[in-house]
């Protein structure tokens, strides 16, 4: 009988699943930056308001453009539709396309109609494009476009702007308008398409999953890092200036903020993330809670690393040298010191597991380290490593992960979150 010999080094004998077939799972890793709302496309999913029997200027259909969402060099691509019900004899109708902060009523004009003795089931096409040219309080963009009318839309109007104003600091407004010469209850228009898609600049997608958000967050605050896998989040340079990295609110978007990582549901939490080179005047923050700001008082549940260097506008720690667990049960809160003196430029890998009791453990560089079960929202019980979980979490808390950077004083402050990852039973 022959005997076969085999030499190997590095072997891993796998049973066809890498994770738990019972439990589901997401992972990010940053290969598209989350904007602030990520904006790509919108569309109306039934006919808007009628305009009718009055003289005003009413918006069709309207698209809100949120505070510091927009990047030099966007191209919006706007089209729509309006549609007329009917109208009184010689009455008049001029539809004009809108961009501005004031209301969906009062922006600047990009195209607009002659006033046009129109007559039912006459369509009015919109066609136009708004290029973003700077950001900012002083930012500015030039519109071009074409809108069809009459009958098949055998008139057209074509229209390019000159530089306008605009302030991407605060909300704007894309709005298709009407304004009737004349009060009329026959005179009636709406519109039955309106859709607007942002093409970024170098054909850039923002990351669908996850977005940006907090005081003074900026698209251009997130940036990849140069030498380290993932992206820097950095705040703009005033005092209690933000970046929190969040789910995308927009409602079906993403299971990152659609599925219910309660408690329960034995969910798991991790994330690595690096200091930045100054750790002074700073607030870090990563983990579960139901809103995304660092102050522990926000949130009657939660589960969440902290680390920051004073009181300003948050917790009087014992200290402020060292990472913190925060965790809180229906508005009793609980902090640990969990004895890790924070520093710059260092990597650290947080997770947190939930089990069966609802209790969590918590690990960080693959440390488990104990929780309290002291009360109190200040101060902090020091821990230290060890393995006391917490107390059972409120079983049925709608927790979301967050990851945030807060500035204490002027100046910039950031980190690197190179990814996180979220689980929990099926």
């Amino acid at each position: 009988m022959s005997v076969r010999q085999y030499s190997m080094t590095n072997m891993t004998v796998g049973e066809g699943f890498v994770n738990n077939p019972n439990r589901y799972y997401l992972e990010e890793f940053f290969d598209k930056k989350p904007y602030v709302n990520s904006l790509v496309h919108i569309a109306i999913t039934e006919r808007g308001a009628i305009n009718t029997n009055t003289t005003t200027k009413t918006s069709l259909s309207s698209i809100t453009i949120p505070a510091n969402s927009l990047i030099a060099g966007d191209v919006i691509h706007i089209q729509g539709v309006g549609k007329v019900i009917s109208a009184n004899g010689a009455d008049t109708s001029t539809v004009v396309l809108e961009f501005g902060s004031t209301n969906n009523t009062g922006g600047n004009t990009i195209i607009t109609t002659p006033a046009l003795n129109v007559t039912a089931d006459d369509d009015i096409h919109l066609d136009a494009y708004i290029t973003i040219r700077t950001i900012g309080s002083g930012g500015t963009c030039i519109g071009n476009g074409q809108i069809r009318y009459d009958v098949g839309g055998s008139a057209v109007v074509n229209n390019i702007t000159s530089e306008i104003s605009i302030d991407t600091t605060v909300t704007n407004y894309i709005s298709m308008n009407n304004t009737w010469d004349s009060a009329h209850v026959d005179n009636q228009i709406a519109a039955d398409t309106f859709t607007m898609n942002v093409v970024h600049p170098n054909g850039t997608t923002p990351n669908i999953h996850l977005e940006i958000e907090g005081t003074n967050a900026f698209n251009s605050n997130v940036t990849y890092h140069t030498s380290k896998g993932g992206i820097q989040i950095q705040t703009a340079g005033a005092d209690q200036d933000q970046i929190i990295i969040r789910p995308h609110s927009d409602t079906s978007q993403t299971a990152w903020n659609n599925i219910v990582w309660y408690p329960n549901k034995q969910t798991e939490w991790e994330c690595s993330l690096t200091t930045g080179s100054s750790i002074a005047d700073v607030k870090i923050w990563a983990g579960l809670k139901l809103t995304s700001d660092q102050v522990l008082a926000n949130d009657n549940d939660q589960a969440y690393f902290k680390f920051q260097t004073d009181s300003d506008n948050s917790e009087a720690f014992t200290t402020f040298a060292n990472l913190h667990f925060v965790y809180s049960v229906g508005g009793t809160d609980y902090i640990s010191d969990l004895g890790i003196a924070v520093a710059a430029n260092t990597t650290y890998h947080l997770r947190i597991k939930i089990d069966s009791d609802y209790k969590a453990s918590v690990f960080v560089n693959g440390t488990q380290y104990s929780l309290t079960s002291t009360a109190g929202s200040t101060g902090g019980t020091t821990t230290g490593i060890g393995t006391t979980k917490s107390l059972a979490l409120t079983a049925a808390a709608v927790l979301k992960p967050y990851i945030g950077v807060e500035a204490g004083a002027a100046a910039q402050k950031d980190i690197i979150v190179h990814y996180q990852a979220i689980n929990r039973l099926v």
